[in-house]
């Protein structure tokens, strides 16, 4: 998504602090907690994919007057009888300090035979310039398991937007065009149920894409950029009813590099973010008793590096570092048709480095330095139906480390809801 979908994440076109916006300005320093709090877990997200569609919502609080959304919706139907061809709808409502987001994929894929498919897909939200087209291949079977590959053309109208049509000064009046066009290739498998041991895969690569941004009324301001991103994650699973356990791994990267191709304006850096997390996980019944832990360790990486930064966010040098692990615990008792009590404990410990406000300090306010390892009670109250379940919790603070010395701490920890509907 944050590939994809460029323009409705946080920043303008200037950002440079990471494709995938692991740190940005309004960004707390309990941010991550409260999104390990608020999202749905690992397993709850494994059902939702494997639904063949479904509507999810969650917000939680991030500030006292401000509320961090997210909306998803996704529908697969057939298009004939004999169910050969497809049509798919996936929409994201977003609201966070990440992105503000709001954004649909369509797609049609046909069936080969009952083994092969192929098809394509298409994105749509309200900056032209920044829509993309992906064709796919997707191979299933019961033996084999589920394979796929896919590879999309990004911002594909731009250079026919803003060199072919045109755009007014007035409107816009740095033009991007493109020398060597980005494109992601994404590659994806999974092994089949039929055995206790399983395992996912998915790759995606976006090789160094070229551009010229240049002005219209001041012809010598111009600069070149170059961009690559990738990300990887992976699981491997055993599962022996009614217990599943487990590792994964999650990587992200992106590198972005700048310099001047005019004499209006001084800039020549390198910039450079990875994100980094290994994990296990396990979960199980008894009864009407369910638990599931999962716990990380890995580390968020920010280089800026080079002679000029007048086109940076930030006008200097960057090294930044922190070592990061976390975990949450799960413990619920669902009686039969009855809603279900449960309560969480979360961690996420941060370990800076030798600079720990390198990359926040004159950037935001949010005292990243003080207190960076966090712990949480969360209370439960939920119910589960057939077609899907509503959850409420609250948080009680348990680190007591408030920015003011002065001021007592703060136990209430915030408060979410969740809703998840499938059909």
């Amino acid at each position: 998504m944050f590939v994809l979908d460029r323009k409705q994440s946080y920043g303008d076109r200037m950002f440079d602090r990471g494709v995938f916006r692991h740190v940005t300005p309004d960004m707390d320093r309990e941010y991550w907690l409260d999104m390990m709090v608020y999202r749905y877990s690992p397993f709850e997200h494994a059902r939702w994919t494997q639904a063949g569609g479904g509507l999810r919502f969650r917000t939680g609080s991030i500030e006292r007057d401000i509320f961090a959304f997210k909306t998803t919706i996704r529908s697969t139907v057939p298009l004939d009888d004999d169910k050969k061809n497809y049509f798919s709808i996936e929409g994201v409502l977003q609201d966070d300090v990440q992105a503000k987001r709001s954004w649909l994929e369509m797609s049609y894929a046909h069936r080969l035979s009952s083994h092969h498919a192929v098809g394509i897909r298409h994105t749509f939200s309200a900056e032209k310039a920044d829509l993309d087209l992906t064709s796919f291949y997707r191979y299933s079977s019961q033996k084999w398991g589920r394979a796929g590959v896919s590879l999309t053309v990004q911002n594909l109208y731009n250079d026919f937007i803003y060199q072919q049509l045109g755009i007014d000064a007035e409107v816009l009046d740095v033009l991007r065009t493109y020398d060597r066009n980005p494109y992601l290739v994404e590659l994806h498998y999974s092994s089949p149920k039929r055995f206790a041991l399983g395992g996912e895969l998915i790759v995606g690569w976006q090789p160094g894409s070229r551009a010229t941004f240049a002005s219209q009324t001041t012809p010598s301001y111009q600069y070149r950029e170059q961009e690559r991103v990738h990300y990887i994650g992976a699981i491997l699973e055993y599962r022996y009813d009614p217990v599943a356990v487990g590792l994964f791994l999650k990587r992200d990267a992106s590198r972005l590099q700048r310099s001047s191709a005019g004499d209006s304006l001084s800039t020549d850096y390198r910039s450079h973010q990875t994100q980094q997390r290994i994990g296990a996980f396990a979960k199980g019944s008894w009864g009407n008793v369910r638990g599931e832990v999962y716990a990380f360790t890995g580390f968020y990486k920010d280089w800026q590096t080079g002679s000029a930064f007048e086109t940076s966010v930030l006008e200097r040098s960057i090294d930044f570092d922190t070592d990061q692990s976390g975990l949450h615990s799960r413990l619920l008792y669902e009686p039969d048709g009855w809603p279900y009590l449960g309560i969480e404990y979360f961690v996420f410990r941060r370990t800076l480095g030798p600079n720990p406000r390198a990359l926040v300090n004159g950037w935001t306010s949010k005292y990243w330095d003080f207190g960076p390892s966090h712990y949480r009670v969360v209370g439960l109250l939920g119910y589960r139906f057939s077609r899907g379940s509503v959850v409420m919790g609250m948080g009680y603070d348990l680190d007591g480390d408030p920015v003011f010395t002065d001021r007592a701490p703060r136990r209430f920890d915030n408060g979410f809801f969740r809703f998840t509907l499938t059909w």
